[in-house]
């Protein structure tokens, strides 16, 4: 069950009112999203690949899924973001180096949240599951047909 806060609303700098924000725990989401099989989604990308210049970055693919019911009885859609972590060969993949690659991605999803709720209105969740073992499975091929290049 998520916990609520009254929280400043702000256009900018300036307080408009306030707003009531739902805190989420890790794995909890505001929606059930059902089964993660590929005919499940309205929308399912490609997988992408970006890379910093220290030699780490991210695989990560976008899955769309609309006439969802949130846990207020309101209609969404979910935009979810499927992550892999990358690292170049010789270096170490350490939690803490995941965890930054994943909080690196987290901004631009909710970037790209906010901007498709301006766009779109409506109610748009931005979620981040488990990747299903499918898709790890395309990633691995997809990486292996740019391997042969």
């Amino acid at each position: 069950m998520p916990k609520e806060f009254k929280v400043p609303l702000l256009e900018g700098q300036t307080s408009t009112g306030e707003t009531t924000v739902r805190l989420f725990s890790n794995g909890e989401f505001p929606v059930k999203i059902g089964s993660l099989e590929r005919e499940a989604f309205t929308t399912l990308g490609d997988w992408n690949m970006a890379m910093n210049k220290e030699g780490y970055g991210m695989a990560y693919r976008m899955g769309i899924k609309e006439g969802l019911i949130d846990d207020e009885g309101d209609p969404t859609s979910a935009v979810m973001f499927f992550l892999s972590p990358l690292a170049e060969r010789g270096l170490p993949m350490t939690p803490a180096i995941a965890k930054q690659q994943y909080e690196q991605f987290a901004y631009v999803a909710k970037i790209f949240t906010l901007q498709a709720q301006q766009l779109y209105g409506g109610n748009i969740l931005s979620l981040t599951p488990q990747t299903p073992k499918w898709m790890f499975d395309e990633l691995t091929e997809e990486l292996r047909k740019r391997n042969k290049h």
